[in-house]
């Protein structure tokens, strides 16, 4: 069973991964939400660190559509999500980002690292769990 967590508590959370990484956020130029589930605690930061905030959209085939490519060269990015699982999601953002700008100029946040699943890539910027997270906006 998946442990439930609020917005209130996402929010919290978010609010605090901005002031314990704020010193690496700071030469951020654009924060970009995967949409959905990254989109409220992107919006948090990017309203935080005064930043645009874009959003990326997944396909029913889980390919990823990005407009706003055109401004992104050498931009530095934050790539916002709310949980990593697999990293199957993350992995596949930040390939698609990699085509608009460098892959030293994308750190990766979620709001939460699922541990306890194994994966081979993690976010940089993260609160580790090991229970599995439930969020306001899951549906089953």
């Amino acid at each position: 069973m998946k442990k439930f967590v609020t917005i209130s508590s996402v929010k919290t959370k978010t609010l605090s991964l901005i002031e314990k990484h704020s010193e690496e956020l700071k030469d951020i130029d654009f924060v970009v939400a995967i949409h959905r589930g990254g989109m409220i605690p992107a919006s948090l930061i990017a309203s935080k660190l005064d930043k645009l905030c874009l959003v990326m959209y997944q396909t029913n085939d889980k390919q990823f559509v990005f407009y706003m490519h055109n401004i992104m060269e050498g931009k530095k990015v934050l790539l916002v999500d709310d949980i990593c699982r697999t990293g199957k999601t993350m992995f596949a953002a930040v390939l698609c980002l990699k085509q608009f700008t460098a892959g030293e100029n994308i750190k990766v946040l979620t709001v939460f690292d699922v541990t306890s699943i194994d994966k081979t890539v993690h976010p940089q910027i993260t609160h580790k769990t090991i229970e599995d997270i439930q969020l306001p906006w899951d549906y089953e």
